[in-house]
């Protein structure tokens, strides 16, 4: 039998030339016993593997975890300077004993439910994620217990790897071992961020409800614990409706998870979700409508995400100039100067200030009163009439390109065009004919749209679209030239718009971010580059500028803004509202200098026959605009323009105009004098000879 075997054995794997490639390999492989080399170094791989990860995990220092796991992303100004930071350490810190055992009930039921059993790692939850592996193809969310999700945010990255899955499980045992689950949990409940700013449940309490965690209902705790998937969506204030299908799922699943019966997560399914919006306050956060706008920027524009911002450790380089910032929101402090509708409520009011050489923002306020983390910042969200801010871009510039000057002049008289549409002056005064720069210093809307129907509808939108002012087919008529676009602007682009007229003609796009650094110094966004583009000539920027400064001269629309011992060019706008014939909806005011760029808005969010920027309020948009300006000018290095406003140029024409005027009137007056001395001189002598002559004859 043996010998049979050892027969056949030598025939499969004889070496003839008959044997078969395959034959020749299993002979190989197991005159070379490869399957036990195998074994041996899958076996030595895992050991060396293991002990690394174990030795790793033993020499984590985890003595300080509450200090681990602190995370603060923070902002630096344009110098690199220190100005700021959003952390989880501004949140307020309670003991377990302090928050209600209502929330950690949903978050135990929800996030790790046995949590209470495991050393750290659920054997059942792996498994799910191992499923959720081989289905999708790589890691995916699911499986980590609360103590890993603790390691991942005290010692590790957000890389979805198997190490790093790998890792998290042998710290998260290093951790059960050193800590109580009481601490644990106490730990997870006070870092863990809700959304909104709001870092641990007692803040999140204080947000949303205006209670404290430790007195949070059922319904309310389950409301925190669903923000803990999706801190940006699921809370009550930025989706109010996916939040409350997540608080009902959650309540569902504690009845199933035996947290709760199922008559009470019923009642308490039938309750109506809170929706407050509280202010906590931070005074680390110290430029608040700022560093929205920055985190806004760093999710639009670069791909992260609040959570990633919230819970990375960045370090945020920015455009900001904090003198400018501070001076900006002390004037903004001071609701009094702004102004108000009939009832006297202040208005809204946003402001943008830029580098006109680069488009960097140096500071910006996004509204009065009452400030919201992350809310409405109406400085970069706005989309409202431009009014006539918008004529030197749109009508203007381009008469400028076509050989018009400051010195042109224009009609100023009510014309009809089209269907009917005659426009009257703000004032219903018109001269007939008027010089470019005086129409453009006083606003004259007839003169702005005869301007726009001679340069062509299309050629017009198509300049106003190189000031990064887009336009739509709805805007192909001669209405816009008065500010009335389909989708409207924002400060940031108005401001961005005249940083052409300040920069020789090159317009630049407004932006708040440099760079992005993680916590270990990686860059993770890179050096940004101003986005430019050349809007008009350096020639009509220049006769723009020469116009423009003509608006804060005497007689402009901007005389009583201009603080005295200062210069700025700029232009003023208002557009009538609808809902009444007392007041405007929207109100601008524009000014730049060789230093900055400022273009402010006033109104209401929402303009009713209420709520409007009323005639007779006792501020108006022109002191609280004096009020912004002047001590920014103040804080600025007063860098002068090099040009004079055509108001300026005029009367200075004017004045050699006259004094040549009296230099001809006198010389003609001089020799007129002569010519009437010599005639009374010829007039005696012809009458003295005339007296001889009828003396003594005539000497015939």
């Amino acid at each position: 039998m043996r010998n049979n075997f050892e027969s056949n054995d030598h025939d499969i794997y004889s070496t003839d030339s008959k044997d078969s490639l395959w034959q020749k390999f299993r002979k190989l492989w197991k005159k070379l016993r490869l399957t036990r080399w195998i074994i041996f170094f899958v076996l030595a791989f895992g050991f060396v593997f293991e002990s690394y990860l174990l030795i790793g995990a033993k020499t984590t220092d985890i003595s300080d975890l509450p200090a681990k796991l602190q995370v603060t992303t923070e902002f630096y100004d344009q110098d690199g300077t220190y100005a700021g930071e959003i952390s989880n350490d501004s949140g307020t810190y309670v003991s377990l004993d302090e928050i209600s055992t209502n929330i950690q009930d949903a978050v135990i039921s929800t996030e790790d439910k046995r949590f209470y059993s495991h050393n750290g790692f659920d054997i059942i939850g792996i498994g799910r994620a191992a499923v959720g592996y081989i289905t999708s193809g790589g890691i995916v969310g699911g499986g980590s217990t609360i103590t890993q999700q603790l390691v991942k945010n005290a010692f590790l990255d957000n890389d979805q790897s198997i190490i790093r899955k790998l890792k998290e499980l042998f710290l998260a045992f290093e951790i059960e071992k050193n800590y109580t689950k009481q601490e644990i949990l106490e730990m997870y409940l006070n870092n863990a961020y809700f959304g909104n700013g709001a870092y641990g449940v007692e803040d999140a309490s204080q947000k949303y409800f205006g209670m404290s965690a430790s007195e949070v209902p059922v319904e309310d705790a389950a409301v925190i614990a669903g923000a803990l998937k999706g801190p940006t969506i699921y809370n009550p204030v930025d989706d109010y409706d996916a939040t409350l299908e997540r608080r009902d799922t959650i309540l569902q699943l504690m009845a199933d998870n035996e947290f709760l019966t199922q008559e009470e997560a019923d009642a308490a399914i039938a309750t109506e979700m809170v929706q407050m919006n509280n202010e906590i306050a931070n005074d680390a956060y110290a430029y608040p409508y700022y560093f929205d706008a920055v985190i806004n920027e760093a999710i639009n524009k670069f791909g992260l995400t609040e959570e990633d911002i919230m819970n990375g450790n960045y370090k945020i380089y920015t455009n900001l100039n904090q003198t400018y910032q501070t001076e900006m929101q002390t004037a903004y402090a001071d609701t009094t100067v702004f102004p108000t509708s009939p009832s006297g409520e202040p208005a809204q009011s946003a402001s943008v200030m830029m580098d006109p050489t680069t488009g960097g923002v140096y500071a910006t306020v996004g509204g009065t009163g009452e400030y919201t983390f992350r809310g409405y910042n109406r400085g970069t969200q706005i989309s409202r009439n431009p009014a006539s801010t918008i004529k030197p871009l749109l009508v203007y510039a381009l008469a400028l390109e076509n050989g018009y000057t400051a010195q042109s002049v224009i009609p100023d008289e009510v014309m009809t065009y089209g269907d009917g549409y005659a426009p009257e002056n703000w004032n219903f005064e018109s001269v007939g004919e008027i010089l470019l720069w005086d129409a453009v210093a006083k606003s004259k809307n007839t003169s702005a749209v005869w301007m726009m129907n001679e340069m062509g509808v299309d050629a017009s939108l198509e300049q106003l679209a190189k000031f990064g002012i887009p336009y739509v087919e709805a805007d192909k008529n001669l209405t816009t030239a008065l500010g009335s676009i389909e989708n409207g602007v924002s400060p940031l682009q108005m401001a961005s718009a005249y940083t052409a007229f300040a920069n020789e003609g090159v317009r630049s796009e407004g932006y708040f971010i440099t760079r992005i650094e993680d916590q270990q110094g990686n860059v993770v966004v890179e050096e940004q580059e101003p986005t430019q583009n050349q809007a008009v000539s350096a020639e009509v920027a220049e006769e723009m500028t020469s116009i423009l400064l003509s608006v804060y001269d005497e007689g402009g629309t901007g005389a009583t803004i201009e603080p005295e011992g200062y210069e700025v060019a700029g232009k003023t706008g208002s557009n009538e509202s609808q809902d009444s014939t007392l007041g405007n909806s929207d109100e601008w005011d524009i000014a730049y200098t060789p230093d900055f760029v400022l273009a402010t808005w006033y109104g209401f969010d929402e303009t009713t026959e209420d709520s409007y920027l009323w005639y007779g309020s006792t501020s108006t948009s022109k002191t609280a605009f004096s009020a912004i300006l002047t001590p920014l000018l103040q804080a600025s290095p007063g860098t002068a323009f090099t040009i004079e406003s055509a108001y300026a140029e005029y009367n200075q024409l004017q004045a050699e105009e006259d004094a040549a005027s009296e230099s001809s009137s006198s010389d003609e007056s001089t020799g007129e004098n002569n010519d009437s001395t010599g005639n009374v001189l010829d007039s005696v002598i012809q009458g003295a000879q005339d007296f001889f002559q009828g003396l003594f004859g005539s000497g015939e």
